[in-house]
């Protein structure tokens, strides 16, 4: 035979480290050979262990979010479910008493006053029926 002997490498020893998230160099490293040798002979092991972990890791996290953990319920019906949190919606009033430099309770206040002004403006005219 021609070329160098292969390299003795364990498949499963690729796939069980690709499956706890090793990096292509870790597994190099651990296993003994180059990069080259790993993805040309073992690319097929090392998709194998990236898809377990990946399983893995979902399966936990069902687990964690099915026993009650709210934190992994809300991360998960916004990564499955396609979930957003609401925007914070400011109401009009609350934004013109803010520019105005009022509290809300004051805003409210000074509102109730000016609409209770202009409805007796138009009882003293005679306009009340008139919608506004």
């Amino acid at each position: 035979k021609i070329g160098r002997p292969l390299a003795d490498v364990d498949p499963e020893q690729v796939r069980a480290l690709a499956s706890i998230g090793c990096t292509m160099e870790e597994i190099a490293s651990q296993v003994g050979c180059g990069l080259a040798t790993l993805d040309r002979r073992f690319g097929k092991e090392i998709s194998l262990g990236r898809e377990n972990a990946k399983t893995s890791l979902r399966r936990m996290m069902y687990k964690s979010a099915n026993a009650g953990s709210v934190p992994m319920q809300i991360w998960l019906s916004k990564q499955w479910l396609g979930m957003t949190e609401p925007a914070k919606v400011q109401m009009f009033g609350e934004e013109v008493a803010r520019i105005g430099g009022f509290t809300p309770a004051e805003f409210e206040r000074e509102t109730i006053s000016l609409i209770l002004e202009k409805v007796q403006q138009r009882i003293t005219r005679g306009d009340s029926e008139k919608k506004p």
